[in-house]
């Protein structure tokens, strides 16, 4: 066949086959295309060799749809079932000779397909133009999510699987994305660029369930784009508060329910059921040696659970919210540098809008990634956090009520005492929630956390301050 093309993660070939029709033993020849996408612990394919199994299977007397299908099974036998391809494409266009010769003695070429793993899911949705190329995107804790570019003037999509055991009911997630994405796009300019947009399969359900029981969404790439996972200056965090402001304004008057997707999400009553039955549990044999954080867990229980017992009776309300709003998950403009829309909205439930302003700021403000082990290079940034504030507010200010004022400083320290509680409790769990990166992976993002709330409360009397004179502005 032709000299294959090597995209990242994606290999390419094309070449030309000729083989003879089991029914009337007239030739069959013609052009195929093939693509695969090699795991990234498995083994790869020499190009050569594709062409050569292609050659193998069509020296032997049968039909264009079971060619299709033989060559593909053979190449995923030989890529082998502990690391297969993340997926195959095999295209094989042909003319038949039992056709052109003999009967109506027509021209013309058939084709047929045949998809596996990836391509075969892309295939499920709605997508328009033909897929040219497919690569992973990102390292996300919870779900893959891979990149698919198409030919020609479609769009490129973002294909991503939805983690069923984290979200347990994704159909119901899936639905508040949309209505959310919907609503939104009523509230804004240029409605392509500053919500998702969510792809429908051609069955038109909003996600896909492969044969192992494995979702899949789709939604609509947004050019000249861009994210972050560390902010650079002091603007880039004010345009990040700006985004999450934004993004509660424009749902400010959404009024359809939307379900729970994760129990007790944020609840931090909810939180110290799972870590009294985690302790309990010991499942992984690690609690030993884990005094001093454990503590530091029950020391802060009562203030903990003092906020908290505000938001369930109604003091501070309850709000459509992000719940998951670190700076990544902020698109920006690549040219102006400007908000576009938030991403990734697995998590969209109603909560208190505290909670989306904590969890920036334990991103936004750390000074450090989470899960530096060097702790003495963990603080919170007093100038991120006024940058942040100074942002939401500029959006947000007029519509909080006076108890979210008042508690808007606080927010901080709660969802970072909870990330410390969630890291420490996978770790003794045995790893069941986060990717790990290595084994103690879980203690030292716990550690880090613990670092960054120090700090915190440290500086708990000039952020109520800051708070305090941003709201006069």
């Amino acid at each position: 066949g032709a000299d294959g093309i090597v995209y990242d993660n994606m290999v390419v070939d094309n070449g030309t086959f000729y083989s003879v029709c089991e029914h009337h033993c007239r030739t069959f020849f013609g052009e195929y295309w093939f693509a695969y996408i090699p795991n990234k612990n498995g083994r790869i394919l020499g190009l050569s060799k594709i062409g050569r199994v292609i050659d193998y299977c069509a020296a032997r007397l049968q039909v264009q749809e079971r060619l299709t299908h033989d060559v593909v099974e053979m190449l995923t036998e030989a890529l082998g079932t502990e690391n297969p391809p993340r997926g195959m494409a095999l295209m094989m266009k042909a003319r038949h000779m039992c056709k052109e010769s003999r009967g109506v003695k027509k021209p013309g070429v058939m084709t047929s397909t045949y998809l596996t793993g990836i391509f075969n899911i892309i295939s499920h949705f709605a997508i328009q133009g033909p897929v040219a190329e497919v690569k992973p995107l990102g390292e996300g804790f919870i779900n893959d999510t891979f990149i698919v570019k198409t030919a020609g003037d479609a769009p490129d999509y973002i294909l991503q699987s939805k983690n069923h055991k984290v979200f347990p009911d994704v159909p119901a997630m899936m639905d508040n994305i949309v209505a959310v994405t919907e609503h939104i796009k009523k509230k804004v300019k240029d409605p392509m660029r500053e919500s998702l947009t969510v792809i429908k399969t051609v069955g038109g359900k909003n996600y896909y369930k492969d044969a192992e029981g494995n979702y899949w969404a789709v939604c609509v790439f947004i050019p000249d784009s861009v994210t972050y996972d560390v902010p650079d200056t002091l603007e880039l965090t004010r345009q990040g508060g700006i985004g999450i402001g934004r993004f509660q304004a424009q749902l400010a008057d959404f009024d359809k329910p939307l379900a729970e997707v994760i129990k007790g999400f944020h609840n931090i009553r909810w939180r110290f059921v799972q870590w009294d039955e985690s302790l309990a549990r010991d499942a992984a044999g690690r609690k030993a040696g884990l005094e001093t954080e454990i503590y530091f867990i029950e020391s802060r229980r009562a203030d903990m659970l003092d906020f908290w017992s505000r938001v369930e009776s109604g003091e501070i309300p309850t709000r459509v919210t992000h719940n998951d709003t670190k700076l990544s998950n902020i698109l920006f403009d690549k040219n102006t540098g400007k908000v576009l829309c938030a991403i990734d909205l697995d998590t969209v439930m109603s909560s208190t809008s505290l909670n989306d302003v904590g969890d920036a700021i334990r991103s936004y403000a750390n000074a450090t990634v989470e899960d530096d082990p060097d702790y003495s290079k963990v603080y919170m940034r007093l100038d991120m956090f006024e940058a942040y504030l100074d942002g939401y507010l500029s959006e947000r200010g007029s519509t909080l009520s006076d108890s979210e004022k008042e508690w808007l400083a606080f927010a901080p320290l709660y969802i970072t005492y909870e990330q410390v509680l969630r890291f420490l409790m996978d770790y003794i769990d045995g790893d069941t929630y986060y990717k790990i990166k290595y084994p103690e992976h879980n203690l030292v993002r716990t550690r880090s956390q613990m670092a960054l709330l120090r700090s915190m409360e440290d500086q708990y009397e000039e952020m109520k301050k800051i708070v305090k004179d941003l709201l006069a502005k």
